[in-house]
């Protein structure tokens, strides 16, 4: 049987949170609450149900090739998208025995794409517990 899988598609330009970011508290904490809730709200209407396990990935696709500070540079951002899915009640918990991660990615649209075509996504894959 093959894993289910749902892709939460976030039309942000960029993602909300970096590890560069040099926000103050309420700005880094509005950001992070929108992370949160749009997670939340994607899950529920996505009907993702309760899982005993997941596999999270987060890909931020981008329309141009300009050099980002990409991947682990964006584990806030992930960060606050997992605890939307708890939130939503996917899972208990992020704890790594509930919640598996890989490191998040940066993907090409390929030509033809303006900035306002790029978006974050996160995939969410059902793991055999």
């Amino acid at each position: 049987m093959s894993a289910r899988q749902w892709t939460l598609e976030f039309e942000w330009e960029r993602p909300l949170l970096s590890a560069n970011d040099r926000y103050g508290w309420r700005e880094r904490h509005q950001r992070t609450r929108l992370a949160r809730t749009s997670a939340r709200l994607k899950a529920w209407q996505a009907h993702i149900p309760a899982l005993d396990k997941v596999h999270v990935h987060l890909v931020w696709q981008v329309a141009d090739r300009r050099r980002r500070d990409g991947n682990e540079n964006l584990a806030p951002t992930l960060k606050a998208l997992i605890d939307g899915i708890v939130d939503a009640g996917v899972v208990p918990d992020d704890t790594p025995n509930l919640v598996e991660r890989s490191s998040p990615a940066i993907e090409y649209l390929g030509p033809g794409h303006a900035k306002r075509d790029q978006r974050v996504l996160l995939v969410v894959t059902e793991v055999d517990a």
